[in-house]
């Protein structure tokens, strides 16, 4: 399986679970949940059960339209549009299919790392509404892993793009 396939295959399962959970969930929360929350955890404000399910349904499901239209125009978007460095090289016909199949991984990566960022925030949300929790869990946690994993996913498309054309070129 290529990497693409990998990146398509993991995103979709995380998409998937992601509404599967928040569907599950439906059926065994109470009819008001807490769904605003502060800084320390702590709930602070509520929503009815249906309206916080359906806002997690169509949060997850413009995250995954906005990255899976994202990763589909890839290779239909014009040259002028794509901020890449050393670009005439990377674009090259010899090479672009490369560089577009490895842009759509990529942000399909990043899709995926995002999807499970909601997916667990949501975990975390029914726990505190199923009395399993007294507070978010580990909110600040879960977006320190996330802003890490968003800043070696930058340096390795920096490093890739910069790095790559000098090794090719040589």
């Amino acid at each position: 399986m290529s990497n693409k396939a990998t990146a398509t295959f993991v995103f979709i399962f995380v998409f998937v679970t992601t509404v599967f959970y928040s569907l599950h969930c439906r059926s065994v929360l109470p009819d008001e949940v807490a769904s605003h929350f502060g800084a320390s955890g702590q709930p602070e404000g509520w929503s009815s059960r249906d309206s916080f399910v359906a806002m997690s349904l169509v949060t997850s499901s413009l995250c995954a339209l906005l990255f899976w239209g994202t990763a589909l125009c890839m290779a239909k978007v014009p040259d002028a549009f794509l901020n890449l460095p050393h670009k005439e090289f990377w674009l090259a016909p010899e090479r672009r299919q490369e560089t577009h199949d490895y842009l759509t991984t990529w942000s399909l990566g990043f899709a995926s790392a995002t999807m499970l960022l909601l997916l667990d925030m949501f975990r975390q949300t029914v726990r505190v509404n199923l009395g399993k929790a007294a507070a978010l869990e580990h909110p600040w946690v879960s977006l320190v892993v996330y802003l890490a994993f968003v800043t070696v996913w930058i340096g390795g498309l920096s490093w890739r793009f910069a790095r790559g054309a000098r090794e090719r070129a040589s």
